[in-house]
């Protein structure tokens, strides 16, 4: 059980760092060309992911912190990424309830319309905020494959993210469960041992 709650813990701060290093990268990139758009958003998929393996919760807190490290680093609107990660979050959370976030079918709707949701909002939140975004056709096609782009990569990201999940969680567990059965067999036999000598004497 030890061992269990460390692994988890272990697995979820590789996550962290993940997303952490993913978005300091992106932070020195963002920008208003239409080319910025064309992206996988990793962000998105680890939040979906963090709500299917940790809970609601701990996805929000990754989505907030994600978002404020994004506005940190791009030098735009404090809370303007936040508020992006969060709406990504939220949307997970209610689209779950109709698709399986743990099927590779509801994983890849679930990120895409996430991903779909955060471009849009990206765009209606720079008009509020008087930005000069033109939105041109190149810049749809680039949002468009974005999202396309992200959705096709989710269930290879989750597939991913499992393998390393099971060697973190479940190969302890494993030997500490194969640990536990030799020792019981080990007691038993010896209990069955003494029974048989004092039947003897």
């Amino acid at each position: 059980m030890e061992n269990g709650v460390k692994g988890r813990a272990l697995f979820l701060f590789c996550i962290w760092a993940l997303g952490i290093c993913w978005t300091l990268l992106r932070a020195h990139f963002i920008s208003l060309e239409p080319s910025s758009f064309l992206e996988i958003d990793l962000i998105a998929i680890l939040i979906a992911y963090v709500y299917l393996c940790y809970g609601g919760l701990q996805a929000a807190v990754f989505a907030a912190v994600q978002g404020l490290v994004v506005d940190i680093f791009s030098a735009g609107p404090v809370g303007f990424f936040l508020s992006l990660y969060l709406s990504v979050c939220g949307l997970a959370v209610l689209l779950s309830m109709l698709f399986d976030l743990s099927n590779p079918k509801g994983q890849g709707l679930i990120v895409g319309y996430g991903v779909l949701l955060k471009k849009g909002l990206f765009i209606l939140l720079l008009s509020a905020f008087s930005y000069r975004l033109i939105l041109s056709e190149s810049l749809v096609i680039y949002g468009a494959l974005s999202v396309l782009l992200t959705a096709v990569s989710a269930p290879l990201c989750f597939m991913a993210l499992d393998r390393v999940k099971a060697r973190v969680l479940i190969e302890p567990c494993a030997e500490n469960r194969d640990t536990e059965l030799l020792d019981v067999s080990e007691t038993f036999e010896q209990e069955y041992l003494r029974d048989i000598e004092k039947i003897r004497f």
